[in-house]
């Protein structure tokens, strides 16, 4: 079975156009070396998910206001395996989602404290880095003009 392309085919679908199916797809591909039957009967599913989906999409702009929205979380020793906590967050302007990101973390946490403080941790750093874009773009106003919290 080509389980290996297929994953690998999934990941670029959700990197580049389906972000809703990252998290099954991180799922799927931690387990590329051993696989079993029911991992490769999990990927054809998301492709059913994605045949059944093609006429929907994302769409940037709307009503909405255009501020920059984030959100952040953890979980604590999610990972079965190995204990391991997986972090993640997602940023917004206005109705559509512009930065997501998902990650186990390298190694297990000892308490729900921390793996929450390395999510805000991770976020906080996307945070720095849309605002300077943003800024850069002429999308948010400077420091100087007090318009972003200090």
């Amino acid at each position: 079975m080509p389980y290996r392309e297929l994953v690998s085919g999934l990941n670029y679908v959700a990197v580049t156009t389906q972000p809703d199916i990252s998290f099954a797809v991180g799922c799927l591909a931690s387990v590329l070396d051993c696989y079993h039957p029911e991992h490769w009967a999990a990927s054809l599913c998301v492709l059913c998910y994605l045949k059944g989906t093609c006429s929907l999409h994302l769409v940037l702009g709307g009503l909405m206001t255009s501020a920059l929205s984030g959100f952040c979380d953890s979980d604590f020793a999610n990972c079965q395996d190995t204990s391991r906590s997986i972090n993640g967050y997602c940023f917004s302007m206005g109705s559509g989602v512009i930065s997501w990101h998902s990650k186990k973390h390298d190694y297990a946490s000892n308490s729900l404290c921390y793996a929450e403080y390395m999510a805000i941790h991770t976020g906080l750093q996307e945070t720095i880095f849309l605002q300077e874009l943003l800024q850069e773009l002429r999308f948010l106003k400077s420091d100087a003009d007090g318009c972003l919290p200090t």
